[in-house]
């Protein structure tokens, strides 16, 4: 957000044309791949344990 906001202010003196605007939520590519892995990581986990749960189930049957 500190990004965005500093090319608004330094590019509004800029005559019409050559005035830039940049948006930037503040993440850069490495964390956008670690959020992404780690929301991997956390989906294998949730279907590791409902196969543990299902395979304790069957187990019981047998």
């Amino acid at each position: 957000m500190l990004g965005s906001l500093t090319s608004l202010a330094l590019s509004i003196s800029l005559p019409p044309g050559e005035r830039i605007f940049v948006f930037y939520l503040g993440f850069s590519l490495n964390a956008m791949r670690e959020i992404i892995y780690g929301i991997m990581i956390l989906s294998l986990a949730l279907i590791m344990k409902e196969a543990k749960k299902i395979s304790d189930e069957n187990q019981q049957y047998i």
